[in-house]
């Protein structure tokens, strides 16, 4: 639900003023596929870029989002489902098993989460605004777009 926001801020602002930089937060007490997700978007972009990534990620939202599923909740993606995001995208169904089963980017994952814990995150998302200065300002939950851009005028008015 935040993901389009983010998004939006760097279509609106300009990849010269906001810069999106995507760290895993997977909390698996409440959300028991997002290190497998996690790791398989790293996989993507392992084989494919950052662009991948970014449309893999897309996909991945879009797929789990209530409103595009018949009963209304969240779906939950098998390991198939995301294998066939990834080969829509490009990527070779057994490079991308062999990534995703070899769990090969679980300790990047795991570092993203601890980072996340140690600058004080508790829940998803957790968003992270750094001024030109090099002060955060810190979005806690799903937000609205009005208190994403509020943060980021205010960010963008700290020159260094």
């Amino acid at each position: 639900r935040f993901h389009p926001n983010v998004k939006r801020a760097v279509e609106e602002y300009g990849s010269d003023k906001v810069a999106a930089v995507y760290r895993h937060f997977p909390l698996d007490q409440i959300h028991p596929n997002a290190r497998r997700e996690a790791m398989a978007a790293e996989c993507v972009a392992d084989q494919k870029g950052d662009g991948a990534f970014w449309s893999y990620v897309d996909k991945i939202f879009a797929a789990k989002d209530p409103k595009n599923s018949a009963d209304g909740k969240p779906k939950s993606l098998t390991v198939e489902d995301l294998t066939a995001m990834a080969e829509s995208l490009g990527v070779a169904r057994s490079d991308f098993s062999a990534c995703l089963t070899g769990e090969k980017f679980a300790d990047k994952v795991e570092t993203d989460k601890k980072d996340a814990i140690s600058a004080g995150g508790r829940g998803t998302p957790y968003t992270v605004v750094i001024a030109p200065n090099g002060e955060n300002f810190v979005l806690s939950g799903a937000r609205s777009y009005g208190d994403l851009s509020r943060i980021v005028d205010q960010a963008l008015t700290l020159r260094k």
